[in-house]
């Protein structure tokens, strides 16, 4: 009996052939896994050892890794993914999701773990209900608030809060306000107010055309509120061709005149001048121009003239002197520009230092019976007073005394002093004269003293020692 081959039958080598194929396919499976679970085995060590290190995004991504190369994720797994995303923000969305897949895993005898994940999401919950209130109450302060900053600054904090459309919205609405409040009022305040509320708005352009216009009006309605020269000047400077140029040149015009004219009339020349300087200046053409430089003509003769008197100082002074008794003498004294002062001169002649200041030895009558070599030494001393008559002349008056002596020499060369019945030894005199002050560095002198019924002239030139008003 013949034995069929079992191969030959196409249906049972079909069946063979597709128990061959996948049970190929697990082995070849069966093999890849299990190394993709040793390199999610190595993931999941380095994730532990970020965690530890606090490094917690760190170990999300090592933990991410893992389940990607283990093709699942774990109960292990989980809950370090669980724990790093509650560090990093007890928010996190992903923590409920994570916590109910972990519970649903893990085994009913890993009870610590499920408690912790358990009290991981309460927190997380009561997390996330304050923030969703926190948000809630922050939007609704912006809404409500008048200041724009508030919105604005909710729109950065929140910028997916699914109400954004609604406080863009009040924005432009609120600018549109402004904007109106702006064109109606036409005043600089609120002109300003808008570009510090809506520095980029839809309308800046037009505003900051219409601000420079009303600042201008602003600084015009000024001068007519203060009517006063600075605020004039100040348009004008700010405003060469401004719209109220005319008006505000014929403004300061008349301040500046009028003005200049009081300071001259009240004799206040320091207060003139600076307002006929500014005339000139600002107004080189104006209508008054010709009177205004007249003005300043007179205003400088007569502020030089009070430079002079300014100038005028007392002094204290050192002179020398000649007489026109041929003595020389020194004086010291003062010129005061007011009350009295004093002086003091002394002078004597060549022979002065032959002076005995003794007994005469002889006598005779007169000096016509004197040897015709006799000597006459004398020496004289004089004190008065000064005051002044006009800058910078000064009159004195003063009076003094002379002592004198005769001699002459014996056949043996020898001094023999004798007395002249008709001559004093002592004799007092008046004098009077002139003093010159030039400058602060120069006295001049000259006056006549009046001794024996004849008249000596005396000239003196000294220099001034200290100066004071």
């Amino acid at each position: 009996m013949a034995i069929e081959n079992p191969f030959k039958n196409s249906s049972i080598m079909k069946n063979i052939q597709k128990t061959l194929v996948v049970a190929l396919l697990f082995l070849l499976s069966d093999y890849s896994f299990g190394q993709n679970a040793t390199l999610a085995k190595a993931y999941y060590t380095k994730a532990r050892e970020a965690f530890e290190n606090n490094n917690y995004q760190q170990t999300i991504d090592y933990l991410n890794n893992a389940k990607a190369e283990f093709g699942a994720s774990n109960p292990d797994i989980i809950y370090l993914e669980i724990n790093s995303r509650y560090n990093l923000d007890v928010k996190d969305t992903l923590i409920e999701t994570l916590s109910k897949e972990f519970i649903e895993k893990a085994k009913p005898t890993d009870k610590e773990r499920i408690q912790k994940v358990s009290l991981m999401a309460v927190e997380h919950r009561e997390a996330l209900s304050a923030a969703i209130k926190k948000e809630e109450d922050a939007y609704q302060n912006a809404f409500n608030s008048p200041n724009v900053e508030i919105i604005r600054s909710f729109l950065k904090q929140y910028p997916d809060n699914p109400k954004n459309d609604a406080l863009r919205k009040l924005l432009e609405q609120k600018e549109d306000a402004v904007y109106k409040e702006a064109l109606t009022s036409d005043q600089v305040a609120k002109y300003e107010s808008y570009q510090q509320q809506f520095a980029n708005g839809k309308y800046k352009e037009e505003i900051a055309l219409k601000l420079e216009v009303a600042k201008e009006k602003a600084a015009y309605d000024l001068i007519l509120a203060n009517k006063d020269a600075p605020t004039a000047q100040s348009y004008l400077d700010k405003y060469p061709e401004g719209k109220y140029k005319k008006e505000a040149r014929e403004i300061l015009e008349e301040i500046l005149f009028r003005e200049g004219n009081h300071y001259y009339e009240e004799n206040d020349l320091a207060n003139a001048k600076d307002k006929f300087d500014a005339y000139k200046t600002s107004l080189p053409d104006g209508k008054n121009i010709a009177e205004v430089d007249k003005k300043l003509g007179q205003i400088e003769k007569k502020m030089n003239r009070q430079q002079t008197i300014d100038d005028r100082t007392s002094a204290n002074y050192f002179m020398l002197t000649y007489t026109t008794n041929e003595a020389f003498g020194f004086e010291f004294g003062r010129v005061s520009l007011r009350g009295l002062s004093t002086y003091f001169n002394m002078t004597a002649n060549a022979d002065v230092f032959n002076l005995k200041m003794g007994e005469s030895v002889a006598e005779i009558e007169s000096l016509k019976d004197a040897p015709e070599d006799y000597k006459n030494p004398f020496l004289t001393a004089s004190f008065g007073f000064t005051f002044k008559i006009a800058y910078p002349v000064w009159l004195y008056v003063g009076g003094g005394a002379r002592y004198q002596e005769f001699f002459a020499k014996d056949a043996d060369d020898e001094v023999v002093v004798f007395k002249v019945r008709e001559e004093k030894n002592f004799t007092f005199f008046p004098e009077a004269g002139l003093k010159l002050k030039i400058g602060k560095a120069i006295v001049l002198k000259a006056g006549t003293q009046y001794m024996d019924e004849e008249f000596s002239y005396q000239f003196g030139i000294g220099i001034q020692t200290r100066n004071w008003k």
